[in-house]
Order: C-alpha cells, then sequence, then structure tokens
C-alpha cells in the first residue's frame, strides 16, 4: 500500500480510523510513522482524521510520538492484543 495516496484510497487506514471512531478508542498505534504517509500534508491529514475520530496517532518505535514514551513496551502491545482466557 502506497504512503502517498489519499486515505479515502487507502482501504486499511480508512477502516482502522473507521474502529477508532466505532469503539471510541483513544488511540491509533502504526508501527512506524512513514507508514502512514511520507508526505507531510497527507500525515497532517491523517493525524487530523485520527484527532477528529477522538484519538491520537503514535508508533510503536516512538518516533514523532510527542510527550509520550519514547517507545511502546512489546508487552504492553501483547498484553492488549491477547484476548482474555479468564472465565467469567
Amino acid at each position: 500500500m502506497c504512503s502517498v495516496m489519499p486515505i479515502d484510497r487507502r482501504p486499511t487506514l480508512s477502516a482502522a480510523l473507521a474502529d477508532v471512531r466505532q469503539h471510541g478508542a483513544g488511540v491509533l498505534v502504526v508501527a512506524k510513522r512513514d507508514r502512514i504517509a511520507r508526505d507531510v500534508v497527507l500525515a497532517a491529514g491523517v493525524e487530523r482524521a485520527a484527532s477528529k475520530a477522538g484519538a491520537r496517532v503514535i508508533s510503536a518505535d516512538g518516533t514523532g510520538n510527542g510527550d509520550t514514551p519514547g517507545r511502546i513496551d512489546s508487552c504492553e502491545l501483547s498484553s492488549t492484543a491477547q484476548p482474555s482466557t479468564s472465565a467469567t
């Protein structure tokens, strides 16, 4: 998938933003910021779309996260990705 295409021509990114809106997620985690967009204007558009959906974009490699921690611990990511096995 090309990261210079507009958001509406990137179905996976569009679906991720829709999921953020639908589920009220406060964060959209990406592996690396340059995978969102290599074009500064397009990257700003993605950030704006995430913000309108009530979320902020952070990268797992820590690039461009501003005041967030420099790196997301892999155990944090894996713990949120693992389904619960406890019986209710």
